[in-house]
């Protein structure tokens, strides 16, 4: 993937300190190569955090420190889902289709899939 249409929005999930540290250069470079193909593309990108699990790491938000093309949301529940779907009015009425990053996908990334999918949005 290296061009994006218009209504592709990255959704990085719970890559926090509380979920991943140092140690995982691997991850960590997956999700920078992403963000940078986003940011790059001026597409839209959700910066979700699982409330009381820190920070977003470092080497995602120095990528889109000075990005303007984004939502930071906090959550209280696994699911994001709920608290993207409040946010699409800026988006227009083109096709939508939600890329997915991140951590704990057991859970969290597992569970914004399923509630997106279940909204009738494309998940990757």
């Amino acid at each position: 993937m290296n061009t994006l249409n218009h209504g592709d929005i990255l959704l990085i999930v719970d890559a926090q300190y509380g979920f991943v540290d140092y140690s995982q250069t691997r991850l960590l470079n997956n999700l920078s190569k992403l963000t940078k193909l986003f940011r790059d593309n001026n597409s839209h990108i959700y910066l979700i955090e699982y409330a009381g699990c820190g920070m977003t790491h470092s080497k995602i938000t120095e990528i889109i420190s000075n990005y303007t093309n984004k939502t930071v949301i906090t959550k209280y529940r696994d699911s994001a889902a709920p608290y993207i779907l409040k946010n699409l009015d800026n988006f227009g009425t083109f096709p939508l289709t939600f890329h997915l990053i991140g951590v704990n996908w057991t859970q969290c990334l597992f569970k914004t899939a399923r509630d997106l999918l279940a909204a009738g949005y494309n998940v990757q």
